[in-house]
């Protein structure tokens, strides 16, 4: 924090008083930050404003200003304040903005965790999407899923009606003023009390609880009210007025042109709609609700266009699933769906609101489909009877060890992102943990843990393991995985800026203490530390020096030293990797989304993100190979190893360590016991010489479904000289080439030192 005095001296009742600081959240100042400092600011008497460095200025008190300012990560902003406390004020203010503004915003990395939906991956439907689903006929759609679980029931259409109002008013100024401050009363107290419910019951660690918190300030938000009452003197409604000062907020947020801040100018559709829908109408009649809130049957999936906090009661035990026209995975209401366990998918596209009401939806959550009127409904019923059935089943089975059909040993460690799961994950079925993500640790921390205190963490979660070992991944911050401590520059691209191991040179401090905290985990040699966001060798070489270097300092002998395998460079170059690390880990999420150049967290695209793609693949199989040449472990730690139908695939590549995500435990284990190492060798084969994700993936779930039911005999043809057999002797020769140039690398500097 910098503090600089621009008045000099202090008057008897007065004082102003001026402090600079910068914008330290990396989504910049968006709605719940900014009710946090709004709510802060109302409790001091002295008069509060934000200031940019270009002139603007806002009331620190009002969330609507703050908004209106766009704030973003990295930029100068000055606190003044004037009045009795306003040196106090200046600087708490200023702290909390240094602090990050207690912000907890859930991302869609931290969702990774589930990510692997595991579950029934095709409902064996062939539909034909040309066909009228208006006409009650079988359709699909197709979108992005939020939280996966399948789901089948009646679709309840709720749809969004634009409420019809006057825009004069026919009653006096004062009137209407009293009208919109009961509906804005209602509005705060309602979201006020659901947060504090929310908060109480899990304890402070509830996403849906801060939504909540922030739109009850909202609803407060002094300058939006002032703005309000200004329309109303001008002859306005309280509908139209309030409807008109909603609207200029929006507006100055879509122009910021950060797809953050114009996700969030939705945040302002909910309050408005809330407001509306607490509004009398001026002859003292309600008017139409938006939406219209209605109850629901059991087993009900609710078909909308874009469900925003407050319009569904999410603990309606009757709705079985959500699926939306539009809305983006990281709105705040699907921040609020996964926390609730309720499937959702979103952007499915307008023609999803013409299906008839009661149609029976289901929702195929590993495609992101949306199955209207599916030709055997009874069949998708019992598949996902079957599955719920099977996971109890497999429960009974879970701590076994995996074996394939013909006995190779296949590892199965978790994902973990927090420290319960990670001290559950020996009970859960797993063989230690193959990624740790730390980020998740500090999530919510206005500050770096103590260092004594990661090694005490660590140290549980090591102790929890029995004997086997845990893969700490550094912090990964950066993009949308923000951490109120970490310093990170602006930039205009930061999914290809300032991730993983290169924001050591911001934070030196932060990861050296991460790594001795690692280093320090009783019992010795449990931890392993993983590199997360390498792309070239020369990045790896330098940090393994620096963790060296620390580990030398403690005498320390020998840190077990891994990299992560994202980005299809670092894919390509997994044999030299090699020869420098002690392991490989292979993250399907990121290297999907770079290899397809899609934002995986994309409204529009993120389908297209897809890891089943042959190109994903063959760098998987590159990678995997890589490993292989110098003996190295590699483990495939993203999505991709969660899902069922990947198993034989992997297996088929090359894998024999998988990490997944601890519910998926006992699937991925009971599909790796049908599966067959060579029939996985020839089944991988004729992937990489498919051309999309849906054949890749239709043959892999194609094998699962004979395996299952025993009607595999050898799939593997005797003389098989197709093109899959020809790539895969190519992978083949390409490993050789790989070994024979690292074993002449070693042999040349061998005789080099000879000669020398």
């Amino acid at each position: 924090m910098n503090g600089n005095n621009d008045s000099g001296h202090c008057a008897s009742l007065s004082e102003t008083y001026t402090l600079k600081t910068t914008i330290t959240n990396h989504n910049g100042l968006h709605a719940r930050p900014a009710a946090f400092i709004s709510d802060t600011a109302s409790k001091y008497k002295s008069r509060i404003y934000i200031l940019t460095e270009d002139g603007r200025r806002a009331s620190a008190a009002s969330v609507s200003e703050l908004l209106s300012l766009a704030l973003k990560h990295g930029e100068t902003v000055s606190i003044k304040a004037k009045g009795e406390d306003a040196r106090e004020a200046a600087a708490k203010i200023s702290e909390i903005i240094d602090a990050d503004m207690g912000e907890k915003e859930k991302t869609a990395e931290e969702n990774v965790q589930t990510d692997a939906d595991g579950q029934p991956s095709e409902y064996g439907e062939s539909i034909d999407g040309g066909q009228d689903a208006v006409s009650g006929q079988s359709m699909v759609f197709k979108g992005v899923s939020v939280y996966p679980r399948p789901v089948i029931g009646k679709a309840a259409l709720l749809l969004h009606k634009k409420i019809s109002y006057s825009e004069a008013s026919f009653l006096t100024a004062g009137e209407e003023k009293d009208r919109l401050r009961s509906a804005l009363r209602a509005v705060k107290e309602h979201f006020y009390k659901k947060a504090e419910a929310i908060y109480e019951k899990d304890r402070g660690n509830s996403g849906t609880a801060d939504i909540y918190y922030a739109y009850s300030a909202m609803a407060s938000d002094p300058v939006l009210i002032e703005h309000s009452m200004m329309a109303i003197d001008r002859g306005l409604s309280a509908h139209a007025a309030f409807a008109e000062a909603v609207g200029k907020i929006q507006s100055a947020m879509v122009r910021n042109g950060s797809s953050i801040f114009s996700r969030r100018a939705s945040d302002y559709e909910a309050l408005l709609r809330n407001v509306l829908d607490n509004l009398p109408s001026e002859n003292g009649n309600a008017e139409e609700q938006i939406p219209v809130r209605r109850s629901f049957d059991p087993g009900t999936v609710i078909i909308t266009d874009e469900a925003l906090p407050g319009d569904i009661d999410l603990d309606d035990s009757n709705i079985a699933g959500i699926a939306m026209a539009f809305g983006s995975p990281e709105s705040h209401f699907a921040v609020m769906a996964r926390e609730a366990g309720i499937p959702l998918i979103v952007s499915a596209g307008e023609r999803l609101l013409e299906i008839q009401e009661g149609s029976i939806a289901a929702l195929n959550v590993s495609k992101g489909e949306i199955l209207i009127n599916p030709s055997s409904k009874k069949r998708i019923a019992a598949k996902i009877k079957k599955y719920n059935a099977a996971q109890d089943s497999e429960g009974m089975h879970r701590t076994k060890t995996a074996f394939t059909k013909d006995g190779i040993k296949i590892t199965v460690s978790a994902n973990a992102g927090s420290r319960s799961e990670a001290v559950r994950a020996a009970s859960a079925g797993a063989e230690g943990i193959g990624l740790l993500r730390t980020e998740f640790l500090f999530l919510n921390s206005e500050n770096p843990l103590d260092e004594d205190l990661q090694a005490a963490i660590h140290s549980e979660i090591a102790s929890a393991q029995e004997g086997s070992s845990v893969a700490v991944r550094l912090i990964d911050s950066g993009n949308d995985k923000i951490l109120k401590f970490m310093r990170l520059p602006d930039e205009k691209n930061p999914a290809l800026g300032t991730r993983g191991i290169r924001a050591f040179d911001f934070n030196e401090e932060i990861f050296r203490a991460q790594i001795r905290a690692i280093l320090r985990v009783i019992p010795e040699g449990r931890t392993r530390i993983l590199l997360p966001m390498v792309s070239n060798i020369e990045e790896f070489k330098n940090f393994k020096g620096i963790i060296s270097s620390e580990a030398e300092k403690m005498g320390i002998g020998k840190a077990h030293i891994g990299v992560m395998i994202e980005v299809p460079s670092a894919a390509l170059m997994a044999g030299q990797f090699a020869r420098y690390a002690d392991f490989l880990s292979i993250g399907t999420n990121d290297l999907a989304q770079y290899s397809l150049a899609v934002d995986r967290n994309s409204s529009l695209y993120a389908g297209m993100a897809d890891a089943f793609d042959p190109s994903v693949l063959r760098l998987i199989k590159i990678a995997i190979d890589g490993a292989a040449g110098h003996k190295r472990e590699i483990c495939v730690c993203g999505a991709l190893a969660s899902q069922p139908a990947a198993i034989p695939l992997l297996i088929g590549l090359g894998a024999r360590k998988l990490s997944v995500a601890l519910p998926e435990i006992p699937a991925v284990k009971r599909i790796i016991r049908i599966c067959g190492i060579k029939e996985c060798e020839y089944l991988a084969s004729k992937a990489l010489g498919m051309e999309n994700a849906a054949e890749t993936r239709a043959i892999a779930e194609n094998y699962i479904k004979n395996a299952e039911s025993a009607k595999i005999r050898d799939i593997v043809p005797e003389n098989d000289s197709g093109k899959s057999r020809i790539i895969m002797s190519i992978a083949e020769i390409l490993k050789k080439i790989l070994h024979f140039f690292s074993v002449s690398d070693v042999k040349e500097k061998a005789d080099n030192k000879g000669n020398v």
